[in-house]
């Protein structure tokens, strides 16, 4: 990677916007010195790169949480931070060569600030590109694996502080770097996960076994229950219709005997009292009719002349009314006086006017009839409908009812031979029997409904009994299978630990050898170190040749022990001295 430029817009002390520019084309040029004094900015620029680079990984967060916004948000410039909108960016552009290819890249992290909410995007050009989510997302992994963040400190250093880097007791550790960077890392999680199946819970697989054994033994009994519940269900439904069974049993003996229920009998008393009331309804009937049809139509032909007659005395009746005013004195001089009116003043003409009138409006030979009813109107309007009632009666009637008193009178025979063939004698007994036997079947009735519902209760139980059951059989099956992994596992642990120590010597020996190189050509400072050791747990230790006298040695011991010893001289020379601090004291 060659960083060929660096923007900065409110980071830390670079308010507004500022500018790195770093690129050269001499390929002699391959390291770049920030100087300045203190507080110029020099660490927020190595800051801003791991940032910018890295983001939330630069602070070891593993993701952008509240507490990697809390430390950009520290990190933004003071007097921007002031602005109720504010923007802030870091914008790195450096080359890399991958293979055969040459790439440039951009990279961009900005963040808005509004109303104390911090929101950051990330944007990455490729050869001038924009590159998409998904792009951007491989290119951070891309970055971590090709400069993990624990590396990079290798590169962007301070000069003053560099030793500090390597000492045994330094806050950053390299190992996992360097891991990754070899590309033997994979290693290392192989290891851990082979570790983590070994190291599982011992009992895991007791706790298993006694689990299924238990929800077994839980699913049993639920089945059992289940079982007996039916069985139950069974005897109740065998006892109702033994219940039943009974009380027909009991019905058809009492009927048998000729015994009928209460209901029964009353029922029959009450279908005679009915037969009776309708003969007698009948015979009412036949009375009334004998005595007011019958004569009538005996002498029907006399009958017929009856309307005839009324209507003839009607109208005789009419003609006698208009007659009296007709010849009335007052209706006369009236008369005469509209005629005058009119012009017929002589007495002749009024004569002849009168006589015509009386001519036209009197018609019919009326002087020798004589009325033989002489009804009054109301009279007339009643003696009218019985007559027509008469002529429309139907004379079957009364056979009718001669049919029905003899129908009637059949059925009473029949009920009363019934009721004398009945037995009520033992009625009391038979009721008692029947209400004890069906108060039975309402129990029973009872308990079958509350049975069918814990039938349904208990088969929801047992269905999740099973589902439990079939889970912990899985999971035991789950356990045999992993032992076997176990098994395996073992032998695979022996032989990562082998490659692995193998895969560290060679490792180590590189970084030696390659830190020793570069550290020489970076410190000018003549005999600051002879040789580097790296330890099995990556810690980098840098030390001198230097005889010690033994009588240093023993007041060293004498001041501070063997631990004010391991200081004066250092982990690695306290390790290469002795093993033990009976041997430093013998010493």
């Amino acid at each position: 990677m060659k960083i060929n430029k660096i923007e900065l817009y409110n980071f830390g002390s670079y308010e507004d916007y500022c500018v790195f520019d770093l690129s050269s084309n001499d390929p002699a040029k391959k390291i770049v010195v920030i100087g300045g004094k203190n507080g110029a900015g020099k660490t927020t620029l190595f800051t801003a790169i791991e940032v910018c680079l890295y983001g939330h990984y630069a602070f070891g967060y593993k993701i952008a949480g509240k507490f990697y916004f809390k430390t950009i948000s520290e990190l933004i410039n003071r007097n921007a931070r002031i602005k109720e909108d504010m923007v802030a960016y870091i914008r790195i552009s450096f080359s890399q060569a991958e293979g055969r290819e040459h790439n440039d890249y951009t990279l961009e992290r900005r963040w808005h600030v509004h109303r104390d909410n911090l929101q950051e995007t990330m944007t990455v050009w490729k050869n001038d590109v924009l590159q998409d989510t998904n792009e951007r997302r491989n290119f951070q992994n891309y970055l971590l694996h090709l400069i993990p963040p624990d590396m990079l400190k290798l590169y962007f250093f301070d000069g003053e502080k560099i030793a500090d880097y390597f000492f045994s007791d330094a806050q950053v550790n390299i190992r996992d770097a360097l891991m990754v960077l070899s590309g033997n890392d994979t290693f290392d999680i192989l290891y851990n996960n082979v570790k983590r199946v070994l190291y599982r819970d011992k009992n895991e697989q007791n706790d298993s076994s006694e689990r299924y054994l238990k929800c077994q033994r839980l699913y049993e009994e639920s089945k059992s229950k289940l079982e007996q519940t039916k069985e139950q269900r069974q005897e109740l439904l065998e006892k109702i219709d033994q219940t039943h069974a009974n009380l027909d049993e009991l019905k058809e003996d009492y009927k048998t005997k000729g015994g009928i229920t209460l209901q029964q009998w009353q029922s029959l008393q009450a279908d005679l009292t009915v037969e009776e009331e309708l003969r007698e309804q009948l015979n009412r009937e036949r009375k009334q009719l004998a005595a007011e049809v019958l004569p009538f139509i005996i002498l029907k032909k006399l009958v017929a002349k009856v309307l005839p007659q009324i209507n003839d005395e009607e109208a005789f009746r009419s003609y006698k009314i208009l007659e009296n005013k007709l010849t009335a004195p007052s209706f006369i001089a009236e008369f005469e006086a509209a005629l005058s009116e009119v012009g017929l003043s002589q007495a002749k003409q009024r004569e002849q006017v009168l006589q015509h009138l009386n001519e036209t409006l009197l018609v019919g030979d009326w002087d020798d009839y004589s009325p033989l009813f002489s009804l009054s109107q109301d009279e007339t309007i009643r003696v009218s409908a019985i007559v027509q009632h008469l002529q429309t009666f139907n004379t079957n009637r009364f056979s009718d009812i001669k049919n029905q008193l003899t129908k009637s009178i059949e059925r009473s025979k029949l009920i009363r031979g019934k009721i004398k063939d009945s037995n009520i004698e033992h009625l009391s007994d038979f009721v008692r029997q029947t209400t004890l036997l069906e108060g039975e079947l309402e129990v029973l009735s009872t308990k079958l409904e509350h049975n069918e519902l814990q039938i349904v209760v208990e088969k929801e139980d047992l269905e999740t009994k099973t589902k439990i059951l079939q889970s912990a059989r899985d999971d035991l099956k789950e356990l045999l299978k992993q032992e076997s992994v176990k098994n395996l596992s073992s032998r695979v642990l022996l032989l990562l630990e082998d490659l692995q120590e193998h895969l560290y010597t060679r490792l180590i020996a590189e970084v030696e050898r390659c830190l020793k190189y570069k550290l020489d050509q970076l410190i000018s400072k003549a005999d600051f170190f002879d040789d580097i050791r790296i330890d099995q747990s990556f810690n980098v230790h840098l030390f001198r040749n230097q005889e010690i006298l033994v009588t240093d040695l023993q007041q060293m011991l004498k001041i501070g022990g063997t631990k004010g010893v391991r200081q004066k001289i250092g982990d690695l020379a306290y390790q290469y001295f002795t093993n033990t601090e009976e041997d430093i004291s013998y010493a």
